[in-house]
């Protein structure tokens, strides 16, 4: 057995000399462009030949069996199976039939659609597909595995020849998706984002309206990178609803330039300029920027909602994580969501001034989108930044923290390996399909995300609303003076200077009364003698220069000259101990700053008193910066009037998650008299936002559940009719892949449908138990009125309900009986066993 020689139409090299370097314009280059051309004019028929073959099964005449008439001819070629490598002959029921057409009708796929040499069996090319989805297998590995299975001696040409029926293979998936999508009147532009996820988009009638109708964030992921060089030869284009094109994107490149320097920086944006500066600086020693030159794609911005499906999908060319990304995703966003949009960003508090300064900004403001920052990343932030776009201060999110892009970048990573050397074809073909896998793997998790959800709302309620109250009662305080409370610091906050900047002239002529009167001093002990009395001139003509220049300052501030007894000479003095001070604590706070990002990327997240420790004894052992600008700080807290708090390591990552340096930061009047600048004050206020956060997260959950629990019920029942009409179209093949669909679909349902009961049976839960009737619906005529609720379902919850609060909460938030199931793990074994099912099933 051996694979046989590669044809021409697979080799991925030219032998023309330096046309193989010509980007898009080499010979083979325009081979893949011809080979691209001949296979799009082939594929309408050959969707209708899969389709055929996959539920009817190869033709009557056998392919080694002769016909008498003499009306045929034979295909003879190697073809790769679970058997092996070996040589087999087709029959063709016409001479004028094509060869690929006869192949893929027999089950095959050949490597070129030209004089074809070898074909592969579709099962082996199915689970290459699915190995490469969910274990990210490379066509080298897969074919080395194939080789060894078979005893045959690996060749690179080999590989080369799989990777060719692999990408003719996905050609026919992405057209088999697009006739369903059509037959199911899904083929609308972004259909896709405004159905993909039934707990944000399946709206029924008579919902509460929530503050937020969607709650999207979007984050850069500089882990999936290309290299320029790489695949230069392949001028084709992927074209996916996932990926934004580079076009739309660029319309957004000069939005920041436009702005700069045309409008002054308002009230308050100064500090989201600080967190942005802050960020840029953290991130800065991780650009890589000599090493990003030689990159095409440096990477993407992802847009999802807040249960984890995809949105959109932005390339970065050649640079860092710009605003033009976010922009052109929020775009498209505004426009196929609509009004009332939660975007969370790590920057988003910058970003939001971007936003509204941009050709967008009206846009913006007349859709009332709203700005977050990550609950994790927020806490690098200020805390009159937080104070505005915290998630945990900001309560109307409920308890969504916007870090969801973290999660898939987690799994998407792995890809990267796919296409680090390859052409952007195969890149974006590779992020297509893994978005289309993570959004069906979502679906089928629903049901988890939104139990656990549930659960903890329902445990911080239980946990946190007798604590809360208890504190309330002891300090003699009412959820009034918690809201007074958080107004006066945030008033506080604005009124509060950055630095404080004094009479910039005043604070030079003291700086030049110091250094004459050093000056001075020298000259006194000067003695005599030629090289002395050298000296003496210089230091002479510098005390002459230093006293002109203090002239110039009096007649400026009109003022006598001060001395150190002088009131204005002791005033000037102490703001400019306050300017030290609050430079020492910026340094301090960056830097503590930078590493927590640094630890980040360790993975070491978390803000448990467990974390903190073991971060903070990192800090200590590892940071020798940090314990530099640790001393600065408690050398110049000392030295202010009255003496700031000295600080330990432990205390300042504290701060840093707490955002508590901007308390640090007072200087013309001490705070620390004040009720919300108590730590007892400040942990009541933490308690009772936390549990206001919760409450809306349970009002959320419940329209959620009850959109979910509809969607599972009504979505099969208008597939069957779409089917019954795809049948009685003359699309025989098409309707057997719509049913498959379906039952996989209802399968996964099922199990969708079961934990969502188990929601219901938790203690405490207080929406409806029935499902609704759809705003809209893929059968104009159906009625949607008169609808039994679920088989095992309870009963009705009414609207008034949906104010929970009140219900008895005094159980542990689990429903008896039901496990708390790992969403990944089961979906990682369900993989596993359906592989192992196709493995033995082969014959």
């Amino acid at each position: 057995m051996f694979f046989p020689t590669p044809d021409r139409s697979t080799l991925l090299t030219s032998r023309r000399g330096q046309n193989r370097h010509a980007s898009g314009q080499g010979a083979h280059a325009q081979r893949l462009v011809h080979l691209a051309a001949v296979w799009d004019r082939l594929l309408p028929d050959l969707l209708d030949d899969y389709l055929r073959w996959r539920y009817r099964g190869v033709p009557s005449k056998c392919p080694d069996r002769t016909d008498a008439s003499g009306n045929h001819r034979t295909i003879s070629l190697s073809v790769v199976t679970w058997s092996g490598i070996e040589r087999r002959s087709f029959s063709a029921p016409n001479a004028a039939d094509n060869d690929v057409r006869v192949l893929i009708q027999h089950g095959y796929i050949p490597c070129s659609p030209e004089l074809p040499r070898l074909a592969i069996h579709v099962p082996v090319l199915d689970l290459q597909h699915h190995a490469r989805l969910r274990a990210f297998v490379s066509h080298e590995a897969w074919t080395r595995i194939l080789c060894d299975v078979h005893g045959v001696p690996y060749q690179t040409s080999f590989s080369r020849q799989v990777a060719a029926a692999y990408d003719t293979y996905v050609q026919i998936l992405q057209g088999v998706d697009d006739k369903v999508n059509k037959a199911l009147h899904r083929d609308a532009p972004d259909w896709r984002v405004k159905h993909s996820c039934p707990a944000c988009t399946y709206k029924l009638q008579d919902e509460v309206p929530l503050a937020l109708s969607r709650l999207i964030c979007g984050d850069g992921n500089n882990s999936s990178k290309r290299f320029a060089h790489s695949g230069r030869h392949d001028p084709r284009v992927y074209h996916s609803d996932y990926l934004l094109p580079e076009g739309e994107v660029n319309q957004f490149q000069n939005e920041v330039k436009r702005r700069t320097g045309t409008q002054s920086v308002k009230d308050g944006e100064e500090y989201a300029t600080a967190c942005a500066d802050k960020w840029k600086a953290a991130q800065a020693r991780t650009s890589g920027g000599s090493f990003r030159q030689a990159l095409d794609e440096t990477g993407h911005f992802l847009t999802v909602c807040r249960h984890a499906f995809v949105l959109y999908s932005v390339d970065m060319i050649r640079s860092g994580e710009l605003a033009k990304y976010p922009l052109a995703s929020l775009d498209r966003c505004m426009d196929a969501i609509g009004p009332d949009i939660g975007f969370g960003y790590d920057i988003g508090c910058t970003h939001s001034t971007t936003v509204f300064r941009s050709c967008i900004g009206d846009k913006a403001q007349e859709r009332r989108l709203r700005f977050f920052v990550g609950a994790f990343h927020g806490y690098a932030h200020n805390r009159r930044c937080q104070l505005s776009y915290h998630p945990r201060l900001q309560t109307v999110a409920g308890l969504e923290d916007f870090e969801t892009c973290e999660w898939i970048f987690s799994q998407q990573n792995h890809t990267a390996r796919l296409f680090r050397h390859a052409s952007s074809f195969h890149r974006h073909m590779t992020m297509h399909w893994f978005y289309r896998r993570w959004d069906s793997d979502r679906r089928a998790a629903l049901g988890d995300f939104l139990y656990k959800n549930y659960r903890q709302a329902l445990d911080i309620i239980h946990d946190v609303q007798p604590a809360l109250q208890n504190m309330l009662t002891a300090q003699l305080l009412s959820e009034l003076d918690l809201e007074r409370f958080l107004n006066e610091e945030r008033a506080y906050l604005d009124g509060l200077e950055q630095e404080p900047d004094g009479d910039q002239t005043a604070f030079r002529y003291l700086e030049t009364l110091e250094a004459l009167e050093i000056e001075q001093c020298v000259l006194l002990v000067h003695t005599q003698g030629r090289r002395q009395e050298r000296n003496y001139l210089l230091v002479l003509r510098t005390v002459q220069d230093l006293e002109l220049l203090a002239g110039k300052y009096e007649d400026e501030l009109q003022t006598e000259r001060w001395t150190s007894e002088h009131p204005d000479w002791q005033h000037y003095n102490r703001l400019r101990q306050c300017r030290e001070f609050n430079l020492a604590l910026d340094r301090l706070e960056l830097l503590v700053v930078q590493r927590l990002f640094e630890m980040e990327k360790m993975n070491a997240r978390g803000t448990g008193y467990a974390m903190r420790t073991s971060i903070a004894r990192a800090l200590s052992t590892r940071s020798k910066a940090i314990q530099t600008a640790l001393e600065t700080y408690n050398r110049l807290a000392l030295t202010m009037s009255p003496p700031r708090p000295v600080l330990t390591m432990e205390s300042v990552l504290d701060y840093a998650f707490l955002a508590d340096f901007s308390i640090l930061r007072y200087s013309r009047q001490d705070i620390r008299s004040r009720p919300w600048a108590q730590p007892h004050i400040r942990e009541l206020l933490v308690k009772w936002l936390l549990l206001k956060c919760a409450i809306e997260e349970i009002k959320r959950l419940n329209i959620e559940i009850r959109r979910v629990l509809t969607a599972i019920e009504r979505e099969p029942q208008d597939m069957a009719t779409l089917i019954d009409e795809v049948t009685n179209s003359g699309a025989p093949w098409l309707a057997p892949e719509l049913e498959m669909r379906m039952r996989r679909q209802v399968k996964s349902d099922a199990k969708l449908r079961d934990r969502l009961l188990d929601i219901m049976r938790l203690p405490g839960y207080c929406g409806f138990r029935d499902v609704g009737r759809p705003l809209t619906s893929v059968r104009p005529d159906d009625p949607a009125n008169g609808m039994q609720p679920p088989e095992r379902g309870l009963s009705q919850a009414p609207d008034s309900n949906l104010e929970p609060f009140e219900h008895d909460l005094s159980g542990d938030g689990v429903g008896e009986g039901v496990p708390v199931i790992d969403d990944e793990r089961t979906q990682e074994l369900d993989d596993i066993a359906d592989v192992f099912g196709q493995l033995l099933s082969v014959e």
